[in-house]
């Protein structure tokens, strides 16, 4: 164990501590030889709220505690913002209820990003949206920009959390970061809200996660397993095809694939084939090709499966570019499923059936159990309009940490239903609000006022299913 291991996980790193000297201790090691010479390239920051992530739960959780008053510091391994839309192509919009802060992103892709040209003037009876990455990443870097207190930092992985032994629970101060070329940061913050999508930080500061299909008797599920298994539901290749040139194209090429493909505004293929060669619309999303993966927390299975799937697409790509449409293979394959971190409450299947709001309600999802791969009928996906509880956010065990997104306390069950974006985002700005209030009066995550944060996230267009 390295170190700003054995020393990171037990021992506080004190703002005091967060020095050249002490820093190039940690990141190179103590040996006077091996680190002559060498440069030392890192920076110290000090925030009021970090945010791992700055995807569909991520840019949410950091605009609302930049709107409550809190320096915030959005951490972003890629290289640009959006997360799954942009990185993973996953641009349709499904789930409800679309509010608060992804409203407002929605709002703006349907009136400046609508790929029906000329514009409908049919649309309230339009369904099946769906943009294009670069899109997405317009949209949200003008909502990021628009609050001065947020500092982006892309193309830098967190790979260490600072924690703080205190009392009965540990309290997680921060992280170091390493970016490609090398360069570190050390950020420390009053409030981290990990909505990476795959709780990796979380595990290693020492949550307990969960990973894969729940047994039966663990959380007394309907549609538990007998036993226990570490499967998770598959990866999907997305991919986005496009007329090019000045030749006629044959769109009739559509109905030899057997990727799922969506028409902007109309809906599946499978469904609108009659109009879809009348609209001739000329640029489609595709569900490529999909596969389990064997571990999604590990990168080798993760890039052996997504080479897997781009070998299997290419006769689909080499019809489509003899039939006049080329092919963009989003750059990473669609996760949908990771670690879950064990928090003060888990989300369970149950729970979700019985169709009532917990007290703590901070997000409420509309959708269904969307578990791909599993052999659910219709009814037994059919699950009531559901909320998640703020303690479903706050890690077990910890102090200064939340979750957001898919990694939230739940079950694989439950995850299925609440893991889209229009929800995730609900969750991130819940802990971003949440987050600013614990850091400016200097109280722990739980013993900020719920009722309080209800009222303010129903001023946000959010918690509308809500009794007072």
């Amino acid at each position: 164990m390295s170190a700003i291991n054995s020393f990171n996980r037990r021992n506080f790193i004190k703002s005091s501590l967060l020095t050249p000297a002490f820093l190039t201790s940690t990141m190179y090691g103590n040996n006077d030889k091996l680190n002559a010479g060498r440069k030392l390239d890192i920076d110290a920051v000090e925030t009021d709220v970090l945010v791992l992530g700055a995807g569909a739960s991520g840019i949410p959780a950091a605009i609302s505690a930049a709107r409550e008053g809190a320096r915030v510091v959005l951490l972003e391994e890629d290289q640009q913002i959006g997360g799954a839309p942009t990185d993973m192509y996953v641009g349709y919009l499904c789930g409800n209820p679309m509010v608060g802060i992804f409203k407002e992103m929605v709002d703006k892709l349907k009136n400046d990003h609508s790929l029906l040209r000329p514009q409908s003037n049919n649309k309230d009876k339009l369904s099946d949206f769906w943009y294009v990455p670069s899109s997405y990443s317009m949209i949200l870097d003008d909502m990021i920009s628009a609050e001065k207190n947020i500092q982006v930092i892309c193309g830098a992985r967190a790979v260490e959390p600072l924690i703080s032994p205190k009392g009965n629970r540990d309290r997680f101060e921060g992280v170091i970061a390493s970016g490609a070329a090398g360069h570190s940061i050390a950020v420390k913050a009053k409030v981290t809200i990990d909505a990476t999508g795959n709780g990796a930080v979380c595990e290693m500061a020492g949550c307990e996660s969960m990973y894969g299909r729940d047994s039966k008797a663990q959380f007394n599920e309907t549609h538990g397993k007998e036993k226990a298994d570490e499967r998770v539901m598959p990866c999907t290749q997305m991919f986005i095809s496009q007329k090019f040139g000045t030749e006629k194209s044959d769109f009739k090429v559509y109905e030899e694939l057997n990727a799922g493909c969506i028409d902007y505004g109309y809906g599946w293929f499978k469904n609108v084939k009659d109009s879809f060669y009348n609209r001739k619309t000329g640029i489609y999303i595709h569900w490529g090709a999909t596969e389990i993966c064997k571990d999604t927390r590990n990168p080798i299975e993760v890039s052996n499966t997504q080479r897997l799937l781009q070998q299997r697409l290419k006769p689909t790509v080499r019809k489509l570019f003899e039939s006049g449409f080329t092919v963009n293979f989003a750059p990473k394959v669609g996760v949908r499923e990771n670690r879950r971190i064990k928090g003060d409450f888990v989300i369970t299947e149950g729970y979700m059936r019985k169709g009532k709001y917990a007290d703590d309600t901070v997000a409420i999802g509309q959708y269904y159990l969307d578990g791909w791969g599993e052999s659910w009928t219709k009814e037994d996906k059919h699950i009531p309009p559901f909320g998640i509880p703020y303690r479903s956010l706050i890690p077990s065990g910890f102090e200064g940490l939340l979750t957001a997104g898919k990694i939230i306390s739940g079950t694989h069950i439950a995850m299925t239903a609440y893991r889209v974006q229009p929800i995730v985002s609900q969750t991130g700005q819940a802990a971003g609000l949440a987050a600013a209030m614990a850091a400016g009066k200097g109280t722990g995550l739980r013993d900020i006022s719920v009722t309080k944060m209800q009222k303010k996230l129903k001023k946000q267009g959010m918690l509308r299913d809500l009794k007072s």
